[in-house]
C-alpha cells in the first residue's frame, strides 16, 4: 500500500477558513492521478470539487 498523501484545500477567500467534505469520489486503494477529482467540499460560500 502507498504512503498517505495530504491534499491541501486552498483558501479561496480571506474569510474562508474551513470546509466540510460532502462526498469522497475515490475509494481506498483507487489509483489517483494529478487532476483527478477526489472529493467534493462545501464551504460557507460554495460547493466545489477538489482534485489531487
Amino acid at each position: 500500500m502507498s504512503e498517505p498523501y495530504v491534499i491541501k484545500m486552498p483558501q479561496l477567500s480571506d474569510t474562508m477558513t474551513e470546509g466540510v467534505v460532502v462526498s469522497w469520489e475515490k475509494n481506498i486503494g483507487d489509483e489517483i492521478k494529478r487532476g483527478d477529482i477526489v472529493a467534493t467540499v462545501e464551504t460557507d460560500k460554495a460547493v466545489m470539487d477538489r482534485s489531487g
